[in-house]
């Protein structure tokens, strides 16, 4: 018997959606207890095949339901009319489900039978963006969730029927007639809704332990189009509960508050408590601006009143939405990695494609070399590793927290797929199901490179030495690579050859790949590296002129030691066959 219907409305989502779903199907029994219902609202980025694909190989009860763009309440309330089960559960497209959270949605309407019985869960930001401190401040903040403003779990009003993570009774959803399908944005249809829930004699319980993960990047700029949606949503729940909060007019004490904060924004540095403080005030006055405008008022990009103080609090939100900025200064990118990185890029440009999975990424990734024309998705099992040391930089990178051997995509997702020093990281067991996953998904070429045979994994054992003699202990990639040890150039290839064409470069002798090492361990020797780092670093990049990138990169070789053998890295490169 059908327990649990997870309704989940997505428009142009895929990716974040299909993480969703696998781990919804992590959590489902095999015994037909839950049901999922995916509710396409007119996607145009084909999440409607990949959700179907998904289906089919899938032990998880899922179902599509496609419709023209008519908006989340409309796709609800499509998913709550064709639901089996007595109890729904929402989630967005972007919340992913903890390990136990169907657990904690079925217990509590096993005991609570009676049909007014409602569960609130919780939502945190998902990592990496749990630690940048704008995405803190706007978890603390309220604007999101409410959940500090809870006093009692067991009895809470329908403000709080946050549609992102709380299941309801289907026959009590029905009775009131669903979602307000006038609603058309995603902000306040799930409020109004759980006014006339509140009404009916709903019974709304709040679990913290049921925990999903919110992945949706968000800046300053996109939080105040939020607000300004949420504000005109705000007035159209005031038009049919009129007792509902009302913000305060906009005032001249606004406008003065908002001259004082433009005058402290020269300051050269804001403490951290006036950068908030800008932020919370500018979200306050959007909401309020849009509450009071005009039904038919386009919205604006920014507050009429602190329109001048919008362009120093976003580039303080960014400085503090960048995982490459949000603990300090960083260094930039270590000389060892761009010697690794430069002979990847070029691989991956010759493609002329435009998508790129990065797997194992770590902090510092291909992403910041690649450009604008690259959209990149990255997937690791952490973001907070030892990369982070050496300097993450700022990019557009799509993250995704996820397990390389089971990669949350459709088949040739990617014109390409990269995984750069990645197999020394894992046990040898599950290198070939890596391999074959990263060949799955890709659609033109894989690029494998890292170090590989017994000489490279001789000159760390050498390497692991300095490092005790001088620092006491080894860093966290080195003992990773004497536990696991390397691949055998010959185990790539078998992995890789059933794919298609295959080649193999060697890159960076083992010579070199110790002298490097060696100058970026030593104190005296340190700045050299430094220095040589930063003056090849720009013409790497992608926006390098071509001649100066070709001037880089001949430099970079000689830095590889001219890649002689034996070499301590191996490229290999596997050009996809044609469907």
């Amino acid at each position: 018997m059908t327990e649990l219907s997870v309704i989940i409305p997505t428009r142009n989502r895929r990716d974040v959606l299909l993480e969703t779903l696998r781990r919804l199907a992590d959590q489902a029994d095999g015994t037909g207890a839950v049901e999922v219902i995916v509710v396409d609202d007119g996607s145009d980025d084909g999440t409607p095949a990949a959700v179907s694909s998904l289906a089919a190989e899938s032990e998880l009860e899922l179902m599509l339901i496609e419709q023209e763009s008519s908006g989340p309440a409309v796709a609800r309330n499509r998913g709550v009319e064709r639901a089996r089960a007595p109890v729904c559960l929402f989630l967005g497209d972007d919340t992913w489900p903890r390990d136990d959270l169907l657990a904690h949605h079925r217990a509590f309407h096993a005991r609570r039978t009676a049909r007014a019985d409602a569960l609130l869960g919780r939502v945190v930001w998902a990592p990496p963006l749990d630690s940048l401190p704008f995405m803190r401040w706007l978890e603390a903040s309220g604007l999101q969730f409410g959940y500090d403003d809870i006093r009692d779990h067991e009895q809470l009003g329908g403000s709080f029927f946050f549609t992102s993570n709380v299941s309801a009774k289907a026959g009590l959803l029905r009775a009131v007639g669903g979602f307000d399908e006038s609603f058309r944005n995603a902000a306040g249809e799930d409020i109004e809704l759980g006014l006339r829930l509140e009404r009916a004699g709903m019974a709304l319980a709040y679990e913290p332990a049921a925990v999903a993960e919110h992945y949706h990047p968000t800046d300053l700029a996109s939080l105040l189009r939020r607000m300004w949606t949420v504000g005109r949503a705000s007035a159209m729940i005031v038009e049919r509960h009129p007792d509902w909060r009302r913000p305060s007019r906009p005032r001249p004490r606004h406008r003065l508050k908002a001259s004082g904060l433009t005058a402290l924004a020269a300051l050269p540095r804001w403490p951290v408590a006036l950068r908030e403080e800008a932020w919370r005030f500018l979200c306050h006055q959007t909401f309020r601006e849009a509450f009071w405008a005009h039904r038919a008022e386009q919205p604006h990009r920014v507050p009429r009143v602190g329109a001048r103080l919008v362009p120093r609090a976003t580039r303080e939100a960014r400085a503090a939405s960048s995982p490459a900025r949000a603990d300090g200064p960083r260094a930039g990118i270590a000389l060892n990695q761009l010697v690794r990185f430069e002979p990847v890029l070029a691989l991956a440009r010759e493609t002329g494609g435009h998508t790129l999975l990065d797997v194992g990424s770590g902090s510092a990734g291909l992403a910041p070399w690649l450009g604008p024309r690259w959209s990149v998705t990255t997937v690791d099992t952490s973001y907070d590793d030892y990369g982070g040391a050496c300097g993450p930089l700022e990019d557009a990178a799509h993250r995704l927290v996820a397990d390389a051997r089971r990669l949350p995509f459709p088949d040739r997702s990617f014109d390409v797929t990269v995984a750069v020093d990645v197999l020394e990281h894992v046990a040898p067991d599950d290198r070939a199901t890596i391999l074959a996953e990263m060949c799955r998904v890709s659609a033109r070429r894989v690029i494998v490179a890292g170090p590989a045979e017994a000489a490279a994994l001789a000159a760390d054992a050498r390497l692991a030495e300095l490092y005790r003699r001088r620092l006491g202990r080894l860093p966290g990639w080195l003992e990773e690579h004497l536990e696991h040890g390397f691949p055998e150039t010959a185990e790539i290839e078998a992995a890789l050859r059933p794919h298609g064409r295959v080649r193999l470069i060697g890159n960076e002798s083992v010579a070199a790949h110790e002298r490097i090492v060696r100058a970026e361990a030593r104190r005296p020797s340190r700045a050299a590296a430094r220095l040589v780092r930063a003056a090849l670093e720009g013409s790497a990049r992608a926006r390098g002129r071509p001649r100066a990138r070709r001037a880089a990169r001949a430099a970079l070789r000689l830095v590889r030691g001219g890649d002689r053998a034996p070499t301590y890295r191996t490229i290999a490169v596997l050009d996809v066959e044609p469907a």
